[in-house]
C-alpha cells in the first residue's frame, strides 16, 4: 500500500482562496521545491511545477534534481532500513549528496546514502508554522499538509523572513517525546555506569584502596562534604580522623588528606601540583578567575605580577602612616569607653573593624570608617559570602538555588566608581588594578579581583590579630613579658607617633608571640588547598593515580606532638626564641610554593602594629568561661563573633 504525503494541488487553492494565492504567485511566479515521503530504503519524490504533489502524474525532467538540492520529506511511520533519516511523525529537511537515479514515469527515488539530513521538525510544528528553505536561487515553503491559508499580514511576514539569512544559518531544533525519553534513558545509563565505576572500581580496585581511611568514605565524597556544612569539620579531622588513621588518610573516592611535612613540601613546592577543580566553585563569579581561585599557572603568574608591587616592602613602608591613621580611631574609641567606665569591650569585633578600615585605606584608597560608624553590614555580608562559596564548592548543583547577595558587588562597584572620579593616580592596590584594567583586565574582572582581596585580606588579618590579642589576654604572664619588651623600645606613648614597624619587626618576643598564635590558630584549619595529580605520581611511600586530589592540612601539622613536643597545645612563644626547637617544614601559616599568600608581609605588618599599640597603651583582663568555638568555612572565625575583655588605661 502506497503512503502519500497529502498536499492539495495549486488548482484547489486557487478555487478555494484565489486572492491569497495570487499574492504568492505575483511575487514568486517560478517557485519550485521538492517534497517526498519515506518508503523502504528510499525517499520517493514527486515533482510538479509550482506547488509539489506526491504520487503519479506529469513529472518535470528528473535531471533537474541534483547534488546540493534540498528535499522536504515526511515519515508517516518508522522505517527499519532508514532509521537514521526517518523518525515517525516528523518532517525533515535533507540535502542531496551524489547522483539521483531516474526511473520514469514514477517518482524519483533517492537512496539513503545520497541524502544527508540537516534538520528535523515535528509534524505538529509544521501544521502551525511556515518553514523557509533557501537553496541558491530556489525557495521552498513547507506548508500545512491538508490546508494552506495565508492572510496579507502573514504574507508580509513571510517576505521579511525570506530575506533574513539568520533563519537558515541557525535553525531551531525540535525533538519528539520519543527523543526526550531516549535522552533520559541514556543519561540514566551513563550515570549508572559512572556510579558503579566510582563505587566498585574506585572503592575496591583503585590504587588508593591501600591508603587508610573510613571505608564508607571511599564510596562517595558526600560524607566528607556533609561534615563541612556546620564549619566544624576541622575538629573531626584533628581529634578523630588523624589520630585513628595517621597523617595520610583517604577521605573520598579520589581524595586524600595529608599532614606529613615531607609530602606537603613535595606537593606544594617541589612538584608544585596545580589546584583542583574545587577552586572553580569558590569564585564569587564562576566564569571569572581570580588570583586565588585560578588553576591556570600562566594566568596566576601574570595576575600576581600585576599586584605584587602593592605588597612589596617598599610599598608597605610607604603606607605605614595610613595604618596608623586607622588604628588611632580604635584608640580613641577605647579611651571613650574607659573614661565612661564602660570597661568591657568586644576585642574580636573591634579589631575586625579596625583591620577592615586598614584594608580600605591601604588597598582601596580610603578607610571604610567602621570604627567611627559602629555596626556595619559588610562584615556579616562577607561571612555569608564565605559560607555561600564553600557550599557551592561542596555542592555545585545547588548554584541555581544559592543566590549571591548583590551587596558586596554593589559596595565594590560604588567604591571603584568613586575612586576613579576622585584620585585615579593614587599608588595602591586598587590603583594598580585600575591601571591593569586599562591594559589586560576587564571592568568585571577588576570588580571580582577587588572583592577577593577585600574578603581574603580583611578576614584573615583580622582573625590573626584578634587571636593574638586573645591568647595574650588569656596568658597574663606572656602579656607582661611582651609589654616589657615594647616598653623598652618605646618608653613614651604618643598617639601621633605610634610604634614604627621598622623597630617592631626587630622585636624577638613580639614575633614569637605572633608565630605561636599562627601555629595554634592558622588561617587554614580545615582540609586546605586541594592540589591534583595530572599524571600517575609517587609522593613519599604512596602511589597516587592521575586525577587524585591531595589536600594539605596545616592545622594537624601545627598541632602534632611528634614535631612540636608534648606542650604542642600550649601557648609557648618562648619556643620561637630557640631555632633548634622549630621543626623543619612544619610551619605553614601562609602556605608554601608559588601559590603562597601574596599578602603575608602586609598581614604581619598589620598584626605587629595593632598588637604592639594596644599592649603599650592598655591593660587587659580576661573574662572567663567564654565560648571559644571556631568555625571554618573558607577562613576561620569565632562562632559567636565575640570575645569580651576588661580594658584599662596604663596611664
Amino acid at each position: 500500500m502506497r503512503t502519500r504525503l497529502q498536499i492539495r494541488t495549486i488548482n484547489h487553492y486557487k478555487n478555494r482562496n484565489r486572492d491569497k494565492i495570487n499574492h504568492i504567485l505575483e511575487f514568486f511566479p517560478t517557485m519550485k521545491f521538492w517534497i517526498g515521503v519515506v518508503s523502504n530504503d528510499h525517499v520517493k519524490i514527486g515533482i510538479k511545477e509550482g506547488f509539489a504533489q506526491f504520487g503519479h502524474g506529469k513529472l518535470s525532467p528528473i535531471k533537474r534534481l541534483g547534488n546540493g538540492d534540498i528535499i522536504i520529506y515526511y515519515s508517516p511511520r518508522e522505517e527499519m532500513n532508514v532509521k537514521s533519516l526517518a523518525i515517525k511523525g516528523f518532517t525533515a529537511i535533507g540535502v542531496v549528496e551524489g547522483k539521483i537515479p531516474y526511473n520514469p514515469p514514477g517518482p524519483a527515488r533517492v537512496k539513503v546514502k545520497y541524502l544527508k539530513t540537516k534538520k528535523y521538525l515535528h509534524i505538529h510544528d509544521v501544521l502551525d508554522n511556515l518553514t523557509f528553505i533557501k537553496n541558491k536561487k530556489r525557495w521552498g515553503i513547507l506548508f500545512r499538509r491538508s490546508l494552506f491559508e495565508i492572510n496579507k499580514q502573514d504574507f508580509m511576514l513571510i517576505l521579511k523572513n525570506m530575506v533574513d539569512e539568520e533563519i537558515y544559518k541557525q535553525p531551531k531544533m525540535l525533538f519528539s517525546l520519543q527523543d526526550v525519553f531516549l535522552y533520559i534513558e541514556l543519561f540514566i545509563l551513563a550515570y549508572t555506569i559512572k556510579f558503579f565505576y566510582d563505587v566498585i572500581y574506585l572503592a575496591y580496585f583503585s590504587p588508593l584502596r591501600m591508603i587508610p581511611g573510613p571505608k564508607h568514605f571511599a564510596l562517595t565524597k558526600y560524607f566528607v562534604s556533609k561534615k563541612h556544612t556546620n564549619g566544624m569539620r576541622w575538629k573531626w579531622l584533628q581529634y578523630e580522623l588523624f589520630p585513628e588513621y595517621g597523617p595520610v588518610v583517604r577521605i573520598a573516592p579520589q581524595a586524600v588528606i595529608i599532614a606529613d611535612p615531607d609530602m606537603i613540601k613535595e606537593i606544594l613546592v617541589i612538584k608544585d601540583l596545580p589546584k583542583n577543580q574545587k577552586y572553580d566553585q569558590l569564585r564569587t563569579n564562576l566564569s571569572i578567575p581570580t588570583l586565588l581561585t585560578t588553576r591556570d599557572k600562566t594566568f596566576h603568574k601574570k595576575r600576581r605580577q600585576i599586584v605584587a608591587p602593592a605588597f612589596s616592602f617598599k610599598y608597605l613602608n610607604s603606607i605605614e602612616p595610613l595604618i596608623h591613621n586607622c588604628v588611632k580611631p580604635l584608640l580613641i574609641k577605647f579611651d571613650e569607653m574607659v573614661d565612661q567606665n564602660q570597661n568591657i569591650v568586644n576585642i574580636y569585633e573591634m579589631i575586625h573593624y579596625c583591620v577592615l578600615d586598614i584594608t580600605g585605606e591601604t588597598i582601596f584608597g580610603g578607610s571604610f570608617r567602621f570604627i567611627e560608624t559602629g555596626n556595619h553590614p559588610l562584615p556579616h555580608k562577607i561571612f555569608q559570602e564565605l559560607r555561600r562559596m564553600i557550599k557551592l564548592g561542596m555542592f555545585p548543583f545547588l548554584k541555581p538555588f544559592i543566590k549571591q547577595d548583590p551587596y558586596i558587588l554593589n559596595f565594590m562597584t560604588s567604591l571603584i566608581k568613586n575612586r576613579r572620579q576622585e584620585d585615579p593616580e593614587r599608588k595602591d592596590l586598587l590603583g594598580m588594578l585600575l591601571n591593569a584594567s586599562e591594559r589586560s583586565m576587564s571592568d568585571i574582572e577588576l570588580h571580582y579581583q577587588a572583592i577577593e582581596f577585600l574578603i581574603a585580606g580583611s578576614d584573615t588579618s583580622s582573625f590573626s590579630s584578634a587571636m593574638t590579642m586573645i591568647k595574650l589576654i588569656q596568658n597574663p604572664d606572656k602579656l607582661d613579658t611582651l609589654f616589657k619588651e615594647i616598653d623598652e623600645s618605646f618608653p613614651e606613648f604618643n598617639i601621633d607617633k605610634l610604634p614604627s614597624h621598622d623597630k617592631l619587626k626587630q622585636l624577638p618576643y613580639l614575633n614569637a608571640v605572633i608565630n605561636e598564635t599562627l601555629r595554634l590558630h592558622p588561617i587554614n584549619y580545615d582540609i586546605g588547598p586541594g592540589r591534583i595529580t595530572i599524571e600517575d605520581t609517587i609522593i613519599g611511600d604512596y602511589f597516587f593515580p592521575k586525577g587524585t586530589t591531595l589536600a594539605v592540612n596545616a592545622y594537624r601539622l601545627h598541632h602534632s606532638s611528634k614535631y612540636w613536643g608534648d606542650d604542642v597545645e600550649e601557648f609557648v612563644p618562648e619556643r620561637w626564641l630557640n631555632p633548634e626547637r622549630i621543626p623543619k617544614d612544619c610551619f605553614l601559616p601562609f602556605s608554601a610554593g608559588t601559590r603562597n599568600c601574596i599578602g603575608q608581609n602586609f598581614a604581619m605588618m598589620v598584626i605587629r602594629i595593632i598588637v604592639a599599640t594596644l599592649i603599650q597603651k592598655y591593660k587587659f583582663e580576661d573574662i572567663l568561661n567564654q565560648d571559644m568555638d571556631i568555625v571554618h568555612y573558607l577562613t576561620p572565625s569565632l562562632k559567636t563573633k565575640q570575645y569580651n575583655v576588661k580594658i584599662y588605661s596604663r596611664n
